[in-house]
């Protein structure tokens, strides 16, 4: 910031103490967010029961211009947003006090998301320090890609082959894997969660009550059902269930969008490698419950034999 500085005086006639965009545009508010939550998830379920052929294909061409829209116009533009934002911290004497905030809270951020991946790899492993170890070595080539590509979705090939290589159940890895890429974002709650008490706390807000908090994970959840696994796409999201839940106000809301970005390739290496866990958790507790018949378990085994062949 210091190199493109602009000279500012928010106490000069004419100049607002704030600063603002070149415009705005006021859309009526037909749903409040929390309203509009509920009412999609209530018709997602609805028209996965019973649905029209002709609603089925208009509801998966809105599916495919949202995605095109996020992944070619919106996702390219963020940047822009996050860099915008960096001008109004700057502009109301917010951003220099950005690394004292950043320094204790990313250190407490790994800490939690160390302890939360040795926990979920222990109970993948039958609580066996040497195949934790193993299976979490095995996974890393999938943690890599995650940091690299900062998307779930793009992590998905090395990490269903990275996982077939740890449980005895291959094919349940590649069934389990897609159906929890969306939503089960550990890493990424972590961080949002830790965040949002940071600034608060900068800010000179109280911290949440229990139910305030309850409700805004709620309307989370539900809002991570919808979303794209795109890179920034959770932060999209979660800005104005934060501003309609735990009362955030812009100046609050760039922050946590500043801090979330530098956060986003840590936080989806984590996704991507508890992912991998809870597909090898899950197919350790469909063999001892034994959901699988033996003719599958010898077919799962056979499979797996030919791929390390292969």
């Amino acid at each position: 910031m210091p190199v493109i500085e602009y000279p500012w005086d928010g106490n000069a006639p004419g100049q607002e103490g704030t600063l603002c965009g070149l415009w705005r545009i006021h859309l009526p508010v037909l749903l409040t967010h929390k309203q509009a939550l509920v009412v999609g998830f209530i018709a997602g379920i609805v028209l996965n029961i019973r649905c029209p052929p002709t609603l089925r294909y208009l509801v998966l061409l809105a599916e495919d211009v949202s995605a095109f829209f996020l992944r070619y116009i919106c996702i390219p533009l963020f940047p822009f947003l996050v860099l915008g934002f960096s001008f109004k911290l700057h502009a109301d004497f917010v951003q220099q006090d950005v690394p004292f905030i950043l320094g204790p809270t990313f250190w407490l951020i790994m800490l939690l998301q160390m302890v939360v991946i040795w926990l979920y790899f222990l109970m993948a492993a039958g609580f066996s320090w040497r195949k934790a170890r193993l299976f979490l070595w095995q996974l890393f080539p999938a943690a890599v890609s995650a940091i690299g590509t900062s998307s779930s979705l793009y992590s998905m090939p090395v990490l269903m082959v990275c996982t077939e290589r740890c449980g005895r159940c291959p094919v349940l890895a590649r069934a389990v894997i897609p159906a929890i890429l969306y939503v089960h974002n550990v890493g990424s709650a972590l961080v949002l969660s830790i965040l949002v008490f940071d600034v608060m706390r900068r800010f000179g807000m109280p911290l949440p009550k229990p139910s305030d908090f309850i409700l805004f994970s709620l309307c989370y959840a539900l809002a991570k059902l919808t979303v794209v696994n795109v890179p920034g796409g959770i932060i999209l999201i979660a800005g104005p269930i934060l501003q309609a839940t735990m009362g955030f106000s812009d100046g609050m809301l760039g922050l946590v969008t500043v801090m979330y970005v530098i956060f986003d390739p840590f936080s989806t290496a984590v996704n991507v490698t508890i992912n991998g866990a809870f597909a090898i958790l899950f197919s350790r507790l469909c063999l001892r419950w034994h959901i699988l018949s033996s003719p599958e378990k010898e077919c799962h085994a056979r499979y797996l034999t030919q791929r390390r062949k292969h």
